[in-house]
C-alpha cells in the first residue's frame, strides 16, 4: 500500500472537523509544500508531523519533507522524536497568509485585464498628482505584495530629481516672490512628482515588517533608516507628508529606535517636525509601544544653543508634545480639529460641484465626517509656515496612522467633481515657504563682524547678510 492510501485509510482515527482540514491540506499540494518552507524543516528531517490541533496530543499528520502524505495520528498517539514538528498555531498563521496572497493575486489578474492594465495603473502614480482616487489606490494596493521592491527603488531614484527640480524653483524665487509664466510647466511637474514622492513611499511600505520576512538583517537595518516621514515632509504639503506618517506607522517597532534617536539628536526644525511625527505616529498605531514615545517626547531634543533656530525646534517639540498629552487625555479633542480641517476644505471644494450634486455643502455640519476625515489628509496646504500649521498636520495624525491606505485616498466621484481645488496652483505658495533658512540650516552661529553687509549671508539663505541675519 503506498503512502497516500495509507494515510487515506487512518483517516477514522480523527474528528470529522480534522478530517475536513486533513483533505484539503491532502487537495493543495502547493498551500502543503509552502507550509513546510514556511517551517524551515531542518535538513536531517525526512518526515514533519503537523499538529491538528494541541501540539503535544495531537492528533497529527505526518508527512515527508517532499510533501507526501505518510500517516495520520490520532489524539493521543505521539509522534517520535526523529519528527520535526509543525503547530496547529503555524499552520493557521500560514493557510491565512496564503489565502490573502491568492485573494490578491485574482485582485491583480483583474488589475490586468482592464484597460491599459498595469502599465497604465502604474503610470498614474506619476501623472495623477494629487488626484490618484480611492478606487486607483485599491487597484495598486492588490498589486503591491508583488511589485513593493519596485516601489522602493522608484521611490529612492526619484528623490534627486525631486529635490534638483525644488531647488531649481528655489533659486528663482530666491530672486523674486513671483514665478514667471514660463516656469508653469515646471511646477505642475514639480507638484505631481512630489505627490509621486507620497504615493510611493506608502505603497513600498504597505506591506508591513511582514514584506521583509527573508530579507538579511542588513537589508531590513537599511529599510529601517529609510525616513519614510522625512522624505514625504521636505515636500512642505500636508496631504503628501501624511502619507509618509503613515508607512512610518506601518512600520512600527522596526522604525521606533531611529525615529527616537532622530528626535534626540534633532537640530533643526525639519528633523524635530520629521521625527516627531514619526513617533506620534507609531505611537497611535501601536499602543504597545506608546509609554515609550511618550517618554521620549515628554524629555524632548537635547539642545544646548539659544539661538533662533534652536528656539523654532524646541518650539516644534513643544507642539508636537502637548498634542501627544492631548492624545492621551483628551482624544476627542483632536478628532475633533482634524474633522474641521477637512470639513473647512470640503466647503471649499464644494464650490466647484454642480448644483445637485451630493458634494455640494452649505454648512461645515453638512459635511460627513468620514469624508471631512478623508479630505483633511488630502490637504494641499503647506506645513510649514507656521507652528500652528505644524499642530494642524498633527491633528490629523491619529487618524491617519491607523486607517487603510486606500481609506486615505478621496473617492473619483468626489474629485472629479472638486477637481480644481487639488491643482498645482497650491506649490507656488509651498515653495515661497521652503526658502525660509530656519527649515533646513544648522543652529546659526552670530555672525563674525569681517561678514560684508552686502555680501552673502553666512547661514546659507542666499540673500544679501543686511537683509537676513544682519536685518
Amino acid at each position: 500500500m503506498g503512502h497516500a492510501h495509507h494515510f487515506l485509510s487512518r483517516l477514522d482515527r480523527v474528528s470529522f472537523e480534522h478530517v475536513e482540514l486533513s483533505l484539503s491540506l491532502y487537495r493543495d499540494e502547493a498551500l502543503l509544500r509552502h507550509i513546510l518552507a514556511s517551517g524551515r524543516v531542518p535538513e536531517r528531517c525526512e518526515r514533519v508531523a503537523i499538529s491538528l490541533a494541541d501540539p503535544e496530543e495531537g492528533p497529527f499528520l505526518v508527512v515527508t519533507r517532499e510533501g507526501h502524505f505518510v500517516t495520520c495520528l490520532g489524539e493521543g498517539m505521539k509522534p517520535t522524536k526523529d519528527l520535526f514538528l509543525i503547530t496547529r498555531e503555524k499552520l493557521d498563521s500560514v493557510i491565512r497568509k496564503t489565502e490573502v496572497m491568492r485573494e490578491r493575486l485574482a485582485q491583480a489578474e483583474a488589475v490586468a485585464r482592464q484597460p491599459g492594465g498595469r502599465a497604465a495603473l502604474l503610470r498614474r502614480i506619476y501623472d495623477a498628482g494629487s488626484l490618484l482616487s480611492r478606487e486607483e489606490m485599491t487597484r495598486l494596493v492588490a498589486i503591491q505584495p508583488f511589485l513593493w521592491v519596485q516601489f522602493f527603488h522608484w521611490l529612492v531614484e526619484l528623490q534627486p530629481a525631486l529635490v534638483d527640480l525644488r531647488q531649481a524653483l528655489l533659486r528663482e524665487l530666491r530672486r523674486t516672490d513671483k514665478l514667471a509664466r514660463r516656469h508653469d510647466e515646471l511646477v505642475e511637474v514639480y507638484w505631481k512628482l512630489s505627490w509621486a514622492t507620497g504615493h510611493l513611499v506608502a505603497l513600498a511600505m504597505a506591506g508591513g515588517p511582514t514584506q521583509f520576512e527573508g530579507l538579511s538583517e542588513e537589508d531590513i537595518e537599511k529599510i529601517a533608516l529609510l525616513d519614510c516621514t522625512r522624505i514625504a515632509l521636505e515636500t512642505g504639503i500636508i496631504g503628501i507628508t501624511l502619507r509618509g506618517v503613515w508607512a512610518t506607522a506601518r512600520l512600527g517597532k522596526l522604525a521606533l529606535p531611529h525615529q527616537k534617536r532622530r528626535y534626540q539628536e534633532a537640530e533643526r526644525y525639519i528633523d524635530v517636525a520629521s521625527s516627531g511625527l514619526s513617533l506620534v505616529a507609531i505611537g497611535h498605531r501601536h499602543a504597545r509601544l506608546r509609554a515609550e514615545v511618550g517618554k521620549v517626547l515628554e524629555t524632548g531634543p537635547r539642545l544646548s544653543g539659544e539661538d533662533l533656530v534652536s528656539d523654532l525646534v524646541r518650539d516644534a517639540a513643544g507642539t508636537i508634545a502637548g498634542q501627544w498629552t492631548m492624545f492621551t487625555e483628551e482624544p476627542d479633542t483632536l478628532a475633533v480639529i482634524h474633522r474641521e480641517n477637512g470639513a473647512d476644505l470640503a466647503l471649499l471644494a464644494s464650490r466647484m460641484a454642480s448644483p445637485g450634486s451630493p458634494y455640494r455643502f452649505e454648512r461645515m455640519v453638512d459635511v460627513p465626517d468620514a469624508l471631512a476625515y478623508c479630505i483633511a489628509a488630502n490637504s494641499p496646504l503647506e506645513w510649514m509656515e507656521s507652528p500652528e500649521m505644524l499642530g494642524s498636520l498633527g491633528a490629523a495624525v491619529p487618524w491617519v496612522s491607523r486607517a487603510g491606505l486606500e481609506d486615505v485616498h478621496l473617492p473619483a466621484d468626489f474629485l472629479t467633481a472638486a477637481r480644481g481645488v487639488w491643482g498645482a496652483a497650491w506649490a507656488k505658495p509651498v515653495l515661497l515657504s521652503a526658502r525660509e533658512p530656519f527649515l533646513w540650516a544648522r543652529p546659526i552661529q552670530q555672525a563674525p563682524q569681517v561678514v560684508s553687509r552686502k555680501g552673502p549671508c553666512p547661514c546659507g539663505s542666499g540673500k544679501k547678510y543686511k537683509r537676513c541675519c544682519g536685518a
